[in-house]
C-alpha cells in the first residue's frame, strides 16, 4: 500500500524495512484477546463436528490464530503491573513473567538485557513437581548440639509445585542456616565472667502445664 505521494505508508514501512531479515519473526498483536481467541478455535472444532474424544491440546492449538506460533517463553509487563490483561492465554501457559517498573514508551535495550537474565536465571519445569530444590545460597552449618538428629530433609517435606516450592525452599533454608549460626554463635562463646562476691544470676524454673 502507497500513500497519495506514491511513497509507503506507515504502517507498511516496519514491513518493508524488514523484509529480507530472517534471524527473527515479530508479531504484532493488535486488539488481541486471549479468551476470544480460544472460544473461536471451540467454535470451530463444533463447526467441523470434532468428536470429543479426538480433541486434544495439540489438535485444539492447530484451530488458533496462526497455529505456526510457538509458545511463549518470556512476558515482559512494564510499568509495574502484575497482571495477563486477557494476552493469548493459551500460548502463556507455561510462561516466565518480569514486571519492570518503567513505563513502555521508556523501555530500551538495557531494560530487555536486564529481563533477558532475570529469565535465564529461573528453572523451568513446563508444570512438573519432582524437580530438587535448589541448594541454599550459603553452606549449611551443622546445627549446635546435636539438634536436628533425626529429622525428615527439606527435600521430603515440601511437595507444592513448580516455582512455589522453588522459592519457599530458599527463604526456609537460608533462615534456617541464619538461625544455626546464630545459636550455634551463642553455644561457642566462653561463660560470662561472674565477680567474687557477686550473686549468681537466678535460674529459671520449669513450669508444670
Amino acid at each position: 500500500m502507497r500513500d497519495e505521494h506514491g511513497g509507503l505508508a506507515r504502517g507498511n514501512y516496519a514491513e518493508h524495512l524488514t523484509r529480507d531479515n530472517s534471524a527473527m519473526t515479530l508479531t504484532v498483536a493488535v486488539n488481541h484477546g486471549g479468551r476470544a481467541e480460544i472460544v473461536r478455535a471451540a467454535r470451530t472444532l463444533v463447526e467441523q463436528q470434532v468428536p470429543a474424544e479426538e480433541v486434544t491440546e495439540e489438535s485444539f492449538a492447530q484451530h488458533l490464530q496462526h497455529p505456526d506460533l510457538p509458545d511463549v517463553d518470556l512476558v515482559i509487563r512494564t510499568s509495574g503491573e502484575f497482571r495477563l490483561s486477557n494476552f493469548a492465554l493459551w500460548r502463556c501457559a507455561y510462561a516466565e513473567f518480569v514486571f519492570p517498573e518503567v513505563l513502555w514508551p521508556d523501555f530500551r535495550a538495557e531494560h530487555f538485557r536486564q529481563a533477558l537474565e532475570v529469565y535465564a536465571q529461573r528453572r523451568r519445569r513446563f508444570g512438573g513437581t519432582t524437580a530438587p530444590i535448589p541448594a541454599p545460597r550459603s553452606p549449611e552449618p551443622p546445627l549446635p548440639g546435636g539438634i536436628g538428629a533425626g529429622l525428615p530433609s527439606l527435600s521430603s517435606v515440601v511437595t507444592l509445585s513448580g516455582g512455589i516450592a522453588t522459592r519457599l525452599g530458599m527463604h526456609l533454608i537460608t533462615g534456617l542456616c541464619d538461625t544455626a549460626r546464630y545459636a550455634k554463635s551463642h553455644f561457642d562463646r566462653p561463660p560470662a565472667h561472674v565477680p567474687i562476691g557477686a550473686a549468681p544470676a537466678p535460674t529459671a524454673q520449669p513450669r508444670p502445664w
